[in-house]
C-alpha cells in the first residue's frame, strides 16, 4: 500500500512539471526569434563592428581668386581616399559628389585636401586628396562661389556608412 501512495504522488509531480517546462521552451524560443528577426530587420548585422573614423577637421573657403575650399585635417585617425566620399553643396542648390578612388591617399594629420570649384572636367570641380593627383566630380557640379556664400561640406566612410564629419561654413 505504500508502494501505490509512492506511485501516485511520483507521476502526479512529473505531470505537473511537464506543462511548465513545455511553457518556458516556447517563451524561451519566442525571444531568441524575435532577437533573431529584429536584428536582420533594423539592419544590426551589417555595421556591427565597422565604426567610421574619427577625425578633427577644420573647412575653410577663399572666394576671392582660386574659389578653393580647403579640408585640413587636425587631429585623430587618417581618412583613406579609397572609403570616402566627400559631399559639398551650396546654399544656392549645386551640389558636387567625390566618390572614393581606388587610390591609396591617407589625409593625416597637417594635410589639407583642397577643392577647386573652377578646376576638373568642364570645370565641375576638382578634389586634391593629400597631395595626390586631383579627381574629378562623381555627381553633380560646382560653380564659383561668392563672399558670404553658405557652403556645407561632408566626408562619409563608405565601408560603415556614416558621417565623419559635416559642417556649414560661410565664405
Amino acid at each position: 500500500m505504500i508502494l501505490n501512495a509512492i506511485r501516485i504522488d511520483r507521476g502526479k509531480d512529473d505531470r505537473g512539471v511537464s506543462p511548465v517546462i513545455g511553457v518556458i521552451l516556447m517563451v524561451a524560443i519566442t525571444v531568441i526569434l524575435a532577437a533573431v528577426i529584429g536584428t536582420f530587420v533594423l539592419d544590426l548585422g551589417n555595421n556591427a563592428g565597422k565604426s567610421a573614423p574619427s577625425a578633427s577637421l577644420a573647412v575653410t573657403a577663399n572666394p576671392a581668386g582660386s574659389g578653393n575650399i580647403t579640408i585640413s585635417h587636425k587631429g585623430g585617425d587618417g581618412l583613406d581616399a579609397a572609403q570616402t566620399r566627400v559631399v559639398v553643396s551650396y546654399a544656392s542648390g549645386d551640389k558636387a559628389t567625390w566618390d572614393p578612388t581606388s587610390s591609396s591617399n591617407v589625409l593625416s594629420v597637417g594635410d589639407e585636401a583642397t577643392i577647386n570649384t573652377s578646376a576638373g572636367a568642364s570645370s565641375k570641380g576638382q578634389l586634391t586628396w593629400a597631395g595626390g593627383t586631383g579627381r574629378d566630380v562623381s555627381s553633380g557640379s560646382l560653380s564659383s562661389f561668392s563672399s558670404g556664400a553658405k557652403i556645407t561640406v561632408q566626408l562619409i566612410d563608405t565601408e560603415s556608412r556614416r558621417v565623419i564629419y559635416e559642417t556649414t561654413i560661410t565664405a
